[in-house]
């Protein structure tokens, strides 16, 4: 599950959530930026690469409309 709401910035390729408020509560008053890109009649928000959770390996997630 993710959770937060907040402002955002759209300066082109990429999208930055300003998190006033969020399930998890050390992103609470952070930014979180991720890429955008169309892919034909897709929209495809990647993150930037971080430490997974799970087994703390570096990862890239990616949510596609």
């Amino acid at each position: 599950m993710v959770a937060y709401g907040g402002t955002y910035t759209y300066p082109g390729n990429k999208i930055e959530h300003h998190i006033d408020i969020s399930y998890n509560e050390t992103w609470t008053g952070t930014r979180v930026v991720r890429d955008i890109a169309r892919e034909g009649n897709r929209l495809v928000y990647t993150t930037r690469p971080a430490p997974f959770s799970g087994d703390g390996k570096m990862s890239i997630r990616a949510l596609i409309f």
